[in-house]
């Protein structure tokens, strides 16, 4: 009876929808000027529009309702180099128009469709706002939306933004990364072994310390870039794809960027088009160059070839830190906050609380600078002294103003309590600086629930409910089993002030399996089945309570939110090899976003591997 119900109103809402259709053509009809002809086949001819009314009565024509589009909403940011979406009823073809130009013609498999979007060329580069309009036919109804390319994230272009993690510790510091391909269903839950590629690093790089996907060569195919600045190695690893079958197991890098020994070269990396030439660039930093004053170097993709091999003589940009242990460049993003269509590059250096904002000069990239001389940075971001402000970046557009705001995780402010703050762009100008030691203030401040929670060491930014702004993720691995927060915009007002020692609230808790697990420590958003909604994906590299193997969270998004955020009702759980700290770096679709986390070795059990990094409590922080 329930099923007989539930049919005879999904049947009585089509047919309402075919009458409204239908009053909607009569309207029109009776206001047009139309030749006399009988001729039903001339679109001037009374005939033609009777003929019309009558087939989208009967729910026989294409011409009533338009092609879905699957992979991306109205004023969302698209992660693929492909439009993905499916035939409207009882229709055959599906045309494209981008920007108000011609249709054209849609690949249609079944009841799918794919279109190829526009690669290479300046029009279409890093937060550029386009108009897709689709249609079954000429006269057809259309369906119209606005969206922003993002970094393409899609390896096998099959619309679906795909996953890349890091186990870093793999074969004792060899290091591993494994793709996993998305769909329309997401990702199901697996083993790593089961992935749909993996690639072993060197012998004591620990490889996928930092992972990134990004479209270098512009063929429409998201590339992998993997990191391994373990001693002596210092080198970033570049694979492109080879189209519809991805990136192949074991696959040889196509590029390698090399570094010398002692920098921490490829502990940060970020894509962005810094230089708007519509292809993607890759930004590495090496925090731990000239004692840690620390560096950040953009290596410039050369067009259909992507990123050349090379060493740091490569690098079109240089950036250099102030002063020794600043750790500058141990977090990098790119976005454009004040909206001239290049990527802007936002560095942290939690060794002193700050961070830089450099915009792009616009062809000619980002200017180099020497802060240590002096230098120009167009925004000072200062946090509260010995804060750790900076140890991780992002950017995104909070209040959706068409320009790209700031998030900054500091771990270790009041006791590892840790905050997280939000800077909006002022427009046209970008950010303006803030010194949060003095009278300088954020737009928002969240604040982490209790000493010792190490609330803000990630931090990532992506449209969570697919509303349009981007939504705030927090990490906070250091209580009980590790948490990790979810804020929801607002709206054009953007996320709303929270301390949760005080009675603040987020609006999804997500905690992990047991203690030691690191549940929280790496995080981001992706949109796994391209629904439109950012999922959060949370990684725990100690699971199972500090052994290690690894393990890697995804929670998906909707319109309502999420709404349980224990780590065992997650939808879709990767799970790493032994001891091979698996979700030590996560690269996924960030919708409004475009970071890659900073990677800190916290630990005393991996101290063996980087002096620099022994312990939290050998670790001196410099004031601000």
């Amino acid at each position: 009876m329930k099923s007989f119900f539930s049919d005879f109103v999904l049947t009585f809402m089509r047919s309402f929808q075919r009458y409204i259709i239908v009053l909607f053509y009569v309207l029109l009809c009776s206001g047009c000027v139309r030749i006399q002809s009988l001729n039903p086949g001339d679109v001037s001819s009374s005939p033609y529009y009777e003929n019309l009314i009558v087939q989208c009565l009967l729910g026989q024509t294409l011409n009533c309702l338009s092609p879905s589009i699957r992979n991306v909403r109205n004023l969302g940011v698209i992660h693929s180099g492909f439009l993905i979406g499916n035939t409207a009823p009882f229709a055959s073809t599906v045309e494209v128009s981008l920007d108000g130009g011609f249709f054209q013609g849609a690949v249609v498999v079944g009841n799918t469709w794919s279109f190829p979007l526009p690669t290479g060329i300046y029009s279409w580069k890093q937060n550029s706002l386009h108009k897709v309009s689709v249609r079954s036919a000429p006269l057809a109804a259309q369906n119209t939306i606005l969206i922003r390319k993002g970094n393409n994230h899609d390896v096998n272009g099959d619309g679906y933004p795909d996953v890349i993690v890091g186990a870093n510790q793999f074969g004792g510091g060899t290091g591993k990364a494994y793709l996993f391909h998305g769909s329309a269903q997401g990702i199901f839950s697996q083993n790593a072994t089961s992935a749909n590629a993996s690639i072993v690093g060197v012998p004591s790089g620990q490889f996928g310390w930092a992972v990134a996907l990004g479209d270098l060569n512009g063929d429409g195919y998201a590339d992998a870039v993997v990191g391994a600045p373990g001693s002596g190695v210092d080198s970033v690893f570049i694979y492109h794809s080879l189209g519809g079958d991805g990136i192949p197991n074991s696959a040889s890098p196509n590029s390698t960027l090399n570094a010398g020994s002692i920098m921490f070269f490829g502990g940060a990396l970020a894509l962005g088009d810094v230089n708007g030439d519509g292809f993607e660039d890759v930004v590495v930093g090496s925090y731990g160059y000239s004692t840690s004053s620390g560096r950040v170097d953009v290596f410039y993709s050369s067009g259909i070839s992507g990123v050349p091999t090379g060493g740091l003589s490569l690098a079109k940009t240089t950036l250099v830190g102030p002063i020794v242990n600043a750790r500058f460049g141990i977090s990098v993003a790119t976005g454009d906050s004040n909206g001239d269509g290049f990527a802007d590059l936002l560095v942290g250096a939690d060794g002193i609380s700050r961070s830089f904002l450099f915009h792009s000069n616009g062809t000619g990239g980002i200017l180099g600078q020497d802060l240590s001389s002096g230098g120009f940075v167009n925004t000072l971001l200062i946090g509260e002294a010995s804060s750790q402000f900076g140890i991780s970046v992002s950017m995104g557009d909070v209040n959706a103003d068409g320009f790209q705001d700031a998030l900054i995780g500091a771990r270790s402010y009041s006791g590892n309590q840790g905050r997280a703050y939000i800077f909006h762009s002022s427009g046209d100008f970008g950010i303006s600086s803030q010194d949060l030691s003095a009278s300088g203030t954020a737009n928002t401040i969240l604040t982490g629930q209790a000493p010792g929670s190490f609330f803000g060491i990630s931090v990532s930014l992506g449209d969570s409910n697919g509303d349009g702004f981007s939504d705030a993720l927090i990490g906070a691995y250091g209580i009980g089993q590790g948490n990790s927060f979810l804020f929801l915009s607002l709206g054009s007002i953007g996320i709303s002030t929270q301390n949760l020692q005080s009675g603040g609230t987020a609006n999804t808790t997500f905690s992990g399996e047991s203690a030691g697990d690191q549940f929280g420590i790496f995080l981001s958003f992706v949109d796994a089945n391209g629904d439109g909604c950012s999922d959060s994906s949370i990684g725990a590299y100690g699971y199972s309570g500090g052994g290690n193997t690894g393990r890697t969270y995804l929670f998906y998004g909707s319109s309502s939110g999420i709404f349980s955020g224990a780590a065992l009702s997650a939808n879709s759980i990767l799970t790493g090899e032994p001891a091979s700290q698996f979700g030590y770096s996560l690269a996924w679709n960030w919708t409004n976003s475009f970071m890659i986390f900073a990677k800190e070795n916290f630990h005393e059990r991996t101290r063996f591997f980087f002096r620099r990094e022994e312990s939290d409590s050998q670790f001196e922080i410099l004031g601000s």
